[in-house]
């Protein structure tokens, strides 16, 4: 795909399949793990669709800043640190915020 503009903040529009292998190719050029850069892109990816410009696919800018100064976390890992009924508490270890709001490693 070739994408060209004078305008930096021009929209281009992509399939959704072409976006996913984008941003997850991306986050995994940045050290992000493949099993956490997969959650990442569902839920960035899921977004957009619906709307939500600003919880989709434009985070990866920032996120890809953050990892490179150091502010977060590309290989985190989480931890449950206490689970309630309804609830579970998670330290996320300054990783991807919504690695800590996936059911997925809570058991």
């Amino acid at each position: 795909m070739a994408l060209s503009s004078t305008n930096p903040k021009a929209k281009f529009l992509v399939s959704t399949d072409e976006a996913r292998k984008s941003v997850e190719n991306t986050l995994i050029g940045y050290a992000v793990p493949p099993k956490n850069a997969e959650i990442v892109v569902q839920c960035l990816i899921a977004a957009d669709p619906r709307g939500m410009d600003t919880h989709g696919m434009n985070r990866i800018p920032s996120y890809m800043e953050q990892i490179h100064r150091g502010v977060l976390s590309a290989t985190t890992s989480l931890t449950v640190t206490q689970i309630i009924p309804v609830a579970a508490q998670v330290d996320g270890h300054y990783g991807v915020q919504i690695l800590g709001i996936t059911c997925e490693y809570v058991s």
